[in-house]
């Protein structure tokens, strides 16, 4: 049998357990995003590295271009171009929005569509807010500062050019500084620490995002093996909820629905072995429900037996007796039909009490509601209204009021002849069977009624009267309220 306190405590601890692993995986999950948007930054630093690498040697050649462009041609706008490279690079004009590898090549000679100029900043300065090591920033400085050097020389090619008068003797000097082996040379010293940078850079960044791959692909793993940790782990809180609730959730919700309800009649048929679960409680629960409301139910009819019934008889007592004649005259004014009242009262009942005492009076009484009933319509009524006392109401008789009286006079005298056939009253007394032979007979008064006969209370006192009219005529005798009796 399953020990409710084990299922309790191991369901506990399974949601403890379910609840911890969600928090770590969620924890390892944003560690991996972490490292995920690490690796796409790191790349985007190094396309940006690249490209600021590529801005320094491009102004060298665009440099290098515009002189030897100037010098050959003597055109004054390769020497403005060459001022405006070195200006942007050093950071005193505006650096143009658009400005890439290609700016230069695009750019035509009368300049008509130059592109929107942005932010003056130096180029070393963009280098060191890109994030370079110490040395990697030796290395782009030293190329600058190599770039700057050969400026000089490619400033005086231009002077040479622009020295009058102009000879081709200088012009042919100008192009030999800008295109011969120490020019070649100064070239190289500023491309070399360009190449050690692009290595020093894409070690570094490989280095960066190899480790970071690491890093997230362990993130995986380990966000996958809680993942299937934390599946395997629900499925166990899955099935201990099953085994606390012994069934399942929508069963265990339409049965608590019934309930609610007030259905207690349905009966909950527990498996072997599931008494001590939820669905257990719950049939316990509506078994007891079910006790209760039935106690329940036989004390509203036990409250309504004493508020419209004579506890000995069982027969209606006065209240209900009056609610039906009310019923009863609503009906005959409808159907315009007669009903008959008559008023019964024991002729030989007090010596009996005398004799023998209240509780063989008791049993008497009990045998005068039994010969009543016996002698009546189930449509009609018989009423106890205290002691001796009995009442019975005809209805639906005819609507003719001599045929309804004639009726009446037959079922009277019928009664009157029932109850006056002697009583056999046995009883108990000291463990003996006790029983004597009774006589009892009846006087009862009549009185025929319709919805216009007087209320309730008067037609009561007609047959009150008729009834004791019947007493003073020799007791044993039926008696009609004013003469209507045949």
């Amino acid at each position: 049998m399953i020990d409710a306190n084990t299922i309790e405590s191991q369901f506990s601890r399974n949601v403890l357990k379910t609840i911890l692993l969600i928090v770590l995986a969620a924890i390892t999950f944003a560690f991996y995003v972490y490292w995920e948007r690490q690796i796409i930054r790191t790349n985007e630093l190094r396309i940006r590295s690249i490209q600021l690498a590529n801005q320094l040697h491009q102004s060298s050649d665009d440099l290098t271009r515009m002189a030897r462009s100037y010098v050959d041609t003597g055109n004054p706008i390769f020497k403005q171009d060459y001022q405006q490279i070195l200006d942007i690079r050093e950071g005193k004009i505006p650096r143009p929005l658009a400005y890439n590898n290609y700016y230069w090549d695009l750019q035509l000679s009368d300049r008509p569509g130059q592109s929107q100029p942005g932010k003056a900043v130096a180029l070393l300065e963009l280098m060191q807010h890109v994030g370079f090591t110490e040395e990697e920033l030796d290395k782009l400085e030293l190329a600058k500062a190599n770039s700057d050097a050969l400026t000089k020389l490619e400033f005086s090619a231009m002077a040479l050019v622009e020295k009058q008068p102009v000879t081709d003797e200088n012009r042919a000097t100008a192009v030999r500084l800008l295109n011969d082996a120490n020019y070649h040379q100064a070239k190289a010293n500023i491309m070399r620490p360009i190449s050690e940078f692009n290595t020093l850079m894409e070690q570094r960044t490989y280095t960066a995002v190899k480790f970071a791959e690491k890093i997230t692909t362990f993130s995986r793993l380990i966000f996958i093996f809680i993942s299937v940790v934390l599946l395997l782990l629900m499925w166990r809180v899955y099935y201990a909820l099953q085994v606390t609730l012994g069934c399942s959730v929508g069963e265990l919700h339409s049965r608590m629905k019934r309930l609610g309800k007030g259905d207690f009649a349905t009966p909950i048929i527990l498996p072997e072995g599931k008494e001590n679960t939820v669905l257990g409680m719950l049939a316990q629960a509506q078994n007891n429900l079910a006790i209760m409301d039935q106690k329940r139910l036989e004390a509203e009819e036990k409250v309504r037996q004493l508020a419209f019934y004579d506890s000995l008889t069982e027969l209606p007592n006065r209240r209900l007796f009056e609610d039906r004649l009310r019923q009863a005259r609503y009906s005959s004014k409808r159907n315009n039909e007669f009903d008959a009242l008559m008023f019964i009262d024991l002729d030989n009942f007090k010596p009996l009490n005398d004799q023998h005492g209240h509780g063989i009076g008791d049993l008497l009484l009990i045998e005068v509601a039994h010969r009543l009933q016996n002698c009546v319509r189930e449509v009609d009524t018989v009423a106890r209204f205290g002691g001796d006392e009995f009442v019975v109401m005809l209805v639906d008789l005819k609507d003719d009021i001599n045929v309804a009286n004639a009726h009446a006079k037959t079922i009277a005298e019928h009664i009157c002849s029932t109850l006056a056939q002697p009583y056999q009253l046995t009883w108990r007394e000291n463990n003996q069977e006790q029983s004597i032979t009774h006589s009892c007979s009846a006087s009862i008064g009549v009185v025929i009624f319709s919805s216009d006969g007087g209320n309730d209370e008067e037609l009561l006192k007609m047959a009150d009267d008729a009834m004791y009219e019947a007493k003073n005529s020799g007791r044993n005798c039926v008696c009609f309220y004013q003469s209507q009796a045949n």
